[in-house]
């Protein structure tokens, strides 16, 4: 839950008792969550009372409630103005607008207002554990460390203080002082969850694998009952391959001992070890069986068997999965990206645009992410006008270094090699870490600098020797005329397992090797082997149902 969230409830929870009698109708609706007619009455009672800071509060909070960030912000400007009729003390306000400036990624206005929330107010514990929030998802632990001290000094008795000091110490690599906090808050607080998961992520850190287990699955029996916790990704993945055995054994041994909910948590975390290790077959398998036990397809069920079948390039079966998700929850933004996504993978490109476009014009929050996927699309499609525009905006939305990537790939197309030079090197100021989602080599090829840009590709290869990092290679080294490297890289790729076959038709980067012989044979040699797999599939439910 981030600090906006938290935030949200408290004021809300402040407002409906705090509210004046003639605008009781605003709680009416605040409560009922007509955020949108909320928004109206207010506007409404403003041209009567312009100066009722109570008004511009509920404003605030409807229009947050919508991700009307824009419009929240200036409704927060007035509660400034007007903060004595508002029911909340100027240091609140200030950090109300510094949590609404971290949610959409202005960080330094956040670091700023949050800041002066502390200046107005040294006895603002939320205050000081907001910054430290935000200085812990920045990375900079040691500021964050300071400020979840300070509001620990400010509340002793809040657990949750102490358990983000630990992460923090953790974080900096200070272990032993990390291992007695921890002991410390488990031995006071035994049935606090974090605690245990942050002990078992010490305990592997630490190779101490039969400790990891034992405090992992203490994580697991206190969170196993949270809506939506089915053991935490980070460590599955994070385990080591040693480890990896022993944990899976462990949660299988709490399958076979329990029933009910606890039994079908159990299968949830299987589901999340197989995920996390790339074991997308098997993680189906129990997603059926979940599937049968509950009777009906839960939204765990759903979401990460999509999942699994996006992973394994089969996009129908996905679709519908999602598709289903979404008649239970027909606002749920990650659905229709990744719905969309699906859609761009079987060429359906229509209705690829439909599910992005809604997101874009339904959930600002992720409206970065509809813009970049829906430019994609239109790259795709040769409407490269219309991809410039929406990239652009990205760009403003979230700077990210593979939306200036494609930027600068559209300005080439419209011949602007000024500005696409200018975005390329861009791209080389932000990224600077060797990994598989790095777009640094296409950058520098695009400035002329080739053999740097090979050095690059080399480097991902030998860090991340993936089927995807492989693919990436291929388009490369065809943009590069390097045709025996391209292909190689190509028939490796799929040999790793990629069969993302209608985005290998569509990608204008394989045109330099596509009518190649070569190529042709190492493409049916694949989507053959896929199709006997498929046929062995049928052959398989067949005998079964024989």
């Amino acid at each position: 839950m981030n600090r906006l969230t938290v935030l949200l409830a408290a004021v809300c929870m402040s407002v409906m008792s705090l509210v004046a009698q003639q605008t009781a109708q605003i709680r009416q609706l605040m409560d009922s969550a007509q955020y949108a007619e909320a928004v109206q009455l207010c506007t409404i009672e403003l041209q009567q009372h312009p100066k009722d800071g109570m008004l511009y509060r509920c404003r605030a909070i409807a229009n947050l409630m919508q991700e009307q960030y824009g419009m929240a912000l200036q409704d927060i400007d007035m509660l400034l103005k007007y903060a004595k009729t508002s029911g909340m003390s100027v240091s609140e306000i200030y950090e109300l607008r510094g949590a609404t400036y971290a949610q959409i990624g202005e960080n330094q206005k956040a670091l700023d207002d949050y800041t002066v929330a502390i200046k107005k107010d040294k006895k603002n514990a939320d205050a000081y554990a907001a910054r430290g929030e935000l200085y812990y998802q920045m990375e900079n632990y040691a500021a964050a460390l300071a400020d979840y001290k300070a509001a620990s000094k400010l509340v002793p008795a809040d657990e949750s203080y102490l358990v983000e000091i630990a992460r923090c110490t953790l974080q900096l690599g200070k272990y032993d002082e990390a291992r007695a906090i921890l002991t410390s808050i488990t031995v006071l607080y035994p049935y606090n969850a974090e605690a245990w998961r942050l002990s078992a992520i010490l305990a592997m850190q630490s190779g101490e694998t039969t400790k990891f287990i034992d405090q992992y699955i203490r994580y697991l029996n206190l969170s196993y009952n949270e809506t939506g916790r089915f053991g935490d990704t980070d460590i599955l993945i994070a385990a080591a391959d040693t480890e990896y055995p022993y944990l899976l054994n462990a949660v299988s041994a709490q399958i076979s001992n329990l029933t009910d909910y606890p039994q079908l948590f159990y299968m949830g975390v299987r589901v999340r070890i197989y995920m996390a290790k790339g074991y997308y077959a098997d993680a189906i398998k129990e997603l059926d069986m979940m599937e049968r036990i509950e009777g009906t397809a839960a939204p765990f069920v759903l979401a990460n068997r999509a999942e699994c079948y996006e992973n394994l390039y089969q996009y129908r079966k996905a679709i519908a999965d999602l598709t289903a998700l979404l008649n239970i929850n027909a606002d749920y933004a990650y659905a229709y990206l990744n719905r969309g996504c699906c859609y761009t993978g079987i060429g359906d490109y229509t209705n690829a645009l439909n599910d992005f476009s809604y997101v874009i014009q339904n959930h600002p929050s992720y409206a970065a992410n509809g813009y970049y996927l829906r430019t994609i699309v239109q790259w795709e499609q040769k409407r490269y006008d219309d991809a410039l525009s929406d990239i652009s905006r990205c760009i403003e939305l979230n700077p990210a270094e593979s939306a200036y990537l494609w930027r600068g790939r559209l300005e080439l197309i419209q011949g602007d090699t000024a500005k696409a030079k200018v975005d390329f090197e861009q791209v080389l100021a932000m990224d600077t870490t060797i990994d598989g989602s790095s777009v640094r080599q296409y950058a520098l090829h695009f400035l002329g600098r080739d053999t740097e840009a090979l050095a690059w590709m080399d480097s991902i290869l030998v860090a991340e020797p993936t089927q995807g990092n492989y693919y990436d290679a291929a388009c490369l080294y065809a943009l590069m005329g390097r045709t025996e490297q391209a292909l190689s890289a190509f028939d490796k790729a799929l040999s790793l397992g990629y069969r993302d076959f209608q985005h290998i038709a569509a990608d204008t980067d394989l045109d330099a090797i596509r009518d190649l012989p070569r190529f042709k044979e190492i493409l049916n040699k694949y989507r053959k082997q896929e199709v006997q797999s498929k046929f062995d599939l049928l052959k398989g439910a067949d005998t079964d149902m024989k």
